[in-house]
């Protein structure tokens, strides 16, 4: 993440988004885990990057089975129509953030719905890549 602060701040072209948001976490799992990291690290960025930070434009519309045990067709069918947006997002950039991205399941349902919602353009920046491991 700090490397995509680097390249915005750069000049060469990249335009900063209009809005910053996590991805939202079901109730039940911020219960559980106590915490949710990538509202913490969205909030760190669009403070940095003096970016508007919205954790109440969309929300987790069911509760979702944990991903780490699923391949990517069923994570893809897990978070299916899972995240609800509550005012359209007309023209808007949108930065998605997320704390780790395995399949990008999850992040390409939040951003599929944000585009249905009128986003022009919907990043994701996330602060590690899960990596297959080879047998």
């Amino acid at each position: 993440m700090p490397q995509a602060l680097q390249h915005a701040q750069s000049g060469d072209g990249y335009r900063l988004p209009d809005l910053i948001i996590p991805v939202p976490l079901a109730a039940a799992r911020l219960r559980e885990r106590g915490f949710n990291l990538p509202d913490a690290l969205a909030r760190a960025l669009a403070d940095t990057m003096r970016v508007r930070f919205d954790d109440q434009l969309c929300w987790r519309k069911r509760n979702t089975d944990s991903q780490a045990a699923l391949n990517r067709r069923e994570r893809l069918r897990n978070v299916r129509d899972a995240f609800g947006v509550k005012r359209r997002c007309d023209g808007l950039h949108i930065a998605i953030v997320d704390d780790v991205a395995s399949t990008g399941a999850t992040l390409h349902s939040l951003a599929k719905t944000l585009r249905k919602s009128g986003a022009k353009q919907v990043d994701a920046w996330v602060l590690a890549r899960a990596i297959a491991r080879q047998a």
